[in-house]
């Protein structure tokens, strides 16, 4: 799953790096979704570069991380840009719907319990 937005998200100055919440604030969002990551997934979450390569077996939350790195970028996105944010388009990218379903809904749960 990757996360693409129309505008770059430049919150930090290396291109390589995406901006992230702080430690304690991480900790509070997942907290206020119902999200409690494992020690391998904080990993990933934790993880600052724009890509990350997960691999896991069945079941093993890997939808659940991408959909998670999804919610953050995507309420950082809004709260960079306030009400401009409106009418942007962010893609899920995958090879057909079927394999991003997971993290959509994921994605819209998360985003529900926010609004």
């Amino acid at each position: 799953m990757t996360m693409l937005a129309e505008k770059p998200l430049a919150y930090t100055s290396s291109r390589t790096t995406r901006r992230r919440f702080a430690p304690a604030y991480m900790e509070a969002f997942w907290k206020g979704i119902g999200f409690t990551p494992s020690e391998q997934q904080r990993l990933i979450l934790t993880d600052d570069h724009m890509e990350v390569l997960v691999g896991g077996g069945y079941r093993g939350g890997k939808s659940k991380v991408a959909a998670q790195i999804a919610t953050e970028q995507t309420v950082l996105f809004i709260a960079q840009y306030g009400p401009q944010a409106a009418g942007h388009v962010a893609w899920l990218v995958g090879a057909d719907y079927e394999r991003c379903r997971a993290e959509w809904n994921e994605l819209a749960a998360n985003l529900e319990k926010v609004y």
